[in-house]
């Protein structure tokens, strides 16, 4: 049973950075603009750089992954999983 994410709850995203190796990175989540995401930072608020969950860059490709193509849109790859946890409130 997946966790369903809403406003309140932080996000701990693991993701790798070429430059750095691994990092991990928490974040709180609310709604902007109708959306479900969150700011990664005070400078980001202020220039309304939002990140919404559905963002690429939070989701990584899994076992059950493969190269799809769509006519009229292209390529792109199914059955993605999330690269963060959800962390209840």
């Amino acid at each position: 049973m997946s966790i369903e994410p809403k406003a309140g709850d932080t996000i701990r995203w693991t993701r790798e950075d070429s430059w750095r190796g691994i990092e991990v990175l928490e974040y709180t989540l609310e709604v902007y603009r109708f959306t479900l995401g969150f700011f990664e930072n005070n400078q980001a608020r202020e220039a309304g750089q939002f990140t919404p969950l559905c963002d690429r860059d939070l989701w990584v490709e899994g076992p059950d992954s493969k190269p799809e193509y769509v006519c009229n849109h292209g390529a792109y790859v199914s059955n993605l999983v999330p690269a963060f946890d959800i962390i209840r409130k």
